[in-house]
């Protein structure tokens, strides 16, 4: 009786164990297909597209309004300005002069209020990117911040915590715009090539040699990254 009754504890202080590891095993499953499906996220953004101001403001005087053909959308670029400018409408007004023959986008971000100037019909080509990339994706700038200057190519920042605050405001605003552009043209912001930075443009060998928005991102030094933006811009989507 003594040795069933041992043989009786061990087995059931077995169970307890195999109980465990199976409850262990589980948790590491849950936190891997999280880390797949949301780990890659770069913020939590409050909102919907709903919330997105977008002004109607297209450039009809501009040159690549009145050149450019039809776009067949097939994909979204994100770009940033390059330089310490936040006024949206300000660089639409220099980018929608009669004169101005250097290039062309559809949508500026405004980074003082996150609203979207929109300047040039989603279907039309722009020169956003100098590469097959203007043929199949619509191009969007995101302004960045004054508080900082360019050495170069490098971006110094010199007030950290104003320059998370504007980068912030433009990369929330990007994710609902793309969000409604990706719902609108039936694309899917996860796969390949869909939603893609200029820098990625370049690798793809679709777009001229820039480090935009990555360059940005990493001088503010928030986190950001074109994996974690498209994973935001599919959740944004959710709330459709």
């Amino acid at each position: 009786m003594k040795e069933e009754n041992n043989y009786k504890k061990r087995s059931k202080k077995g169970g307890f164990i195999a109980l465990g590891i199976i409850a262990a095993a589980a948790v590491i499953v849950c936190i891997l297909v999280g880390r797949h499906f949301h780990g890659s996220r770069n913020v939590d953004i409050s909102g919907s597209v709903e919330d997105l101001e977008v002004v109607e403001y297209t450039l009809t005087e501009s040159p690549n309004y009145n050149r450019s053909g039809r776009l067949v959308v097939s994909g979204l670029m994100l770009h940033s300005i390059g330089m310490a400018e936040t006024d949206a409408k300000y660089l639409a007004d220099v980018f929608g002069a009669p004169d101005y023959n250097r290039a062309g986008v559809h949508a500026f971000i405004d980074s003082n209020t996150g609203v979207v100037y929109h300047t040039l019909p989603w279907n039309r080509v722009a020169w956003h990117c100098g590469g097959d990339g203007m043929l199949t994706h619509i191009g969007v700038e995101m302004c960045e911040t004054e508080a900082g200057y360019y050495e170069g190519n490098e971006l110094i920042i010199t007030d950290a915590a104003q320059a998370k605050k504007d980068c912030k405001t433009t990369y929330d605003s990007a994710v609902k715009l793309f969000a409604k552009l990706c719902d609108e043209y039936g694309l899917n912001p996860l796969k390949d090539g869909v939603v893609i930075s200029h820098k990625e443009g370049n690798e793809r060998g679709i777009a001229t040699n820039h480090g935009d928005p990555e360059h940005y991102w990493d001088a503010v030094g928030l986190g950001y990254t074109m994996d974690g933006f498209r994973e935001d811009v599919h959740l944004m989507m959710e709330t459709l």
